[in-house]
């Protein structure tokens, strides 16, 4: 929910045929009042009473929910071939799922390049992006990890998406991260990846990836 007037959805659909696709529904609210004659203008026609039909306005009009827009996007983790950067074809999710892959096989550069310019411009160079993430315990983490599991997807706004990701190190430790992500010239980039230290996100962040682990088994099967 964007707010009182707007509501977007996201769905990973697969079709019969095997092909997959990410559906991203945009649904509007307006205000209308209810037709004379049919059900809803009886309805609200009653709720009036007989001596003040002809003075009293109408009840406020409810909201009516319609569907504005479809978009169609490409499915997350679908084809062997990585993308080296944001492209309007990309949805958000490929864009973490992308950088993960490159931090794991420990490719900073490549990682690099799915920042947004205004993250690059504040980060420095591919250099420095080296160096902060070797320097810091928790985002060095990221290198080489063993595992990437996303546990919570949302949009926060139009131009903002977030994902919550667990990551066990190469070490073997396990880290929480949220990354968000911002839409600027058509393109899905990466804003911001901050650590989450909160004990209770990171006890909800564990129960839910013993769910995912726990349903695996029975969807293979």
């Amino acid at each position: 929910m964007l707010g009182p007037n707007k509501y977007v959805q996201r769905m990973s659909v697969t079709a019969p045929s095997g092909e997959s696709c990410i559906l991203t529904f945009t649904m509007t609210a307006t205000a209308a009042q209810p037709e004379p004659g049919t059900a809803a203008g009886a309805v609200a026609a009653a709720s009036i009473p007989a001596d003040q039909a002809a003075t009293s306005p109408l009840p406020p009009p409810e909201p009516v929910w319609r569907l504005s827009s479809v978009r169609g996007e490409p499915q997350f983790g679908v084809g062997g071939a990585q993308p080296v950067g944001p492209s309007p074809e990309l949805s958000p999710e490929q864009i973490v799922e992308a950088q993960l892959a490159a931090l794991q096989r420990k490719d900073v550069s490549a990682a690099f390049q799915f920042l947004s310019p205004g993250s690059q411009k504040i980060i420095g160079d591919e250099r420095q992006f080296a160096e902060n993430m070797s320097r810091h315990r928790r985002y060095g983490g990221l290198l080489g990890h063993i595992a990437a599991t996303s546990v919570r997807r949302c949009m926060a706004r139009p131009s903002t998406y977030m994902e919550i990701v667990s990551v066990t190190s190469a070490s073997g430790i396990r880290f929480v991260f949220c990354y968000i992500l911002g839409h600027e010239n058509g393109m899905w980039s990466i804003d911001f990846v901050k650590v989450i230290d909160d004990p209770r996100l990171v006890a909800a962040v564990d129960s839910s990836c013993a769910a995912q682990r726990k349903a695996r088994p029975a969807e293979e099967h």
